[in-house]
């Protein structure tokens, strides 16, 4: 086996590998999310307001985020195994894609409070504390993927300088 032929079945090892990583974990969050939204609304404590709206609303637009994210991610493997080219526009429109989801997935935690639960401090009990959080590694995941995507544009563009001179 060539040289060339051993980098490209890892990389399509590699990458078959990733999405089905990737579906599976999205698969587990449109499952768990299903079952909150399904819990909030059939929770006889909670009625029909605003609130609960926001939170359902808050749920399954992580849901589409987490969707497109995986649509993108696939559709970029797909690209780069079908062509055999990593520099593209299709190549770039999806890695962006990928970024602006994750970077939704992550600002989406400011508008879905947390909860955390009291500490038992030398015999006391703290307050519950009721906050937006900031998942800053889904946020750092997000600015990879923006660089990433500046860096496939940057490669496209000088591969294609580099044809035209040929």
């Amino acid at each position: 086996m060539t040289d060339g032929r051993a980098k490209t079945r890892w990389l399509t090892i590699a990458l078959v590998v990733s999405c089905a990583a990737a579906t599976v974990g999205v698969l587990f969050n449109c499952i768990i999310t299903v079952m909150q939204v399904d819990a909030l609304l059939a929770s006889p404590v909670l009625s029909w307001d605003a609130e609960l709206l926001r939170l359902c609303g808050v749920d399954l637009a992580g849901t589409v985020a987490d969707l497109v994210f995986l649509a993108a991610f696939i559709t970029l493997a797909a690209v780069v195994l079908r062509n055999k080219d990593m520099f593209g526009k299709t190549q770039t429109r999806c890695l962006l894609c990928v970024a602006v989801a994750a970077c939704i997935k992550a600002l989406l935690g400011l508008a879905l409070p947390s909860i955390q639960l009291p500490e038992n401090v030398e015999g006391f009990i703290g307050p519950v504390a009721i906050a937006p959080t900031l998942d800053l590694r889904l946020l750092s995941f997000s600015f990879m993927f923006f660089a990433l995507a500046g860096i496939f544009e940057y490669g496209r563009i000088l591969q294609e300088d580099s044809d035209n001179i040929l």
